[in-house]
């Protein structure tokens, strides 16, 4: 549905609202000696955070794939919820970072293997 002219005007308020808050926080982190230290340091830090994601990006790619193949070993039915690779590869990330929503899970003793080698992997990267 279309909006009225009054409640047009309230989110445009609380916009500008957001926006000026945003910019206070902004404002008070050129203060903050703790947040100019952080900056300085993700700064210096560019080279070995790109590597460090270009391996956590690689690992993601192939474990995702690994468990693909392993929750689907016969490509002509699908069983399994990892019904892409990219749906595998979300979820090896998820377990590289030792996040786990739990919202997949594998169901093959294959899968279980590789889910635990990309959590052991992402312990030792991260």
């Amino acid at each position: 549905g279309s909006l009225g002219p009054g409640a047009l005007f309230l989110r445009t308020l609380r916009l500008l609202r957001v926006v000026r808050i945003i910019g206070l926080v902004l404002k008070l982190s050129k203060f903050s000696a703790g947040a100019r230290v952080l900056g300085a340091t993700l700064m210096s830090c560019q080279p070995e955070l790109g590597v460090l994601s270009c391996l956590l990006l690689i690992a993601a790619i192939l474990f995702g794939s690994f468990l693909f193949y392993c929750e689907n070993p016969r490509m002509d039915v699908e069983e399994s919820e990892f019904n892409s690779i990219a749906r595998s590869t979300y979820v090896s990330l998820i377990t590289i970072t030792t996040i786990g929503y739990g919202e997949y899970s594998p169901k093959t003793v294959c899968g279980e293997a590789v889910a635990v080698f990309a959590a052991m992997t992402g312990i030792f990267i991260i």
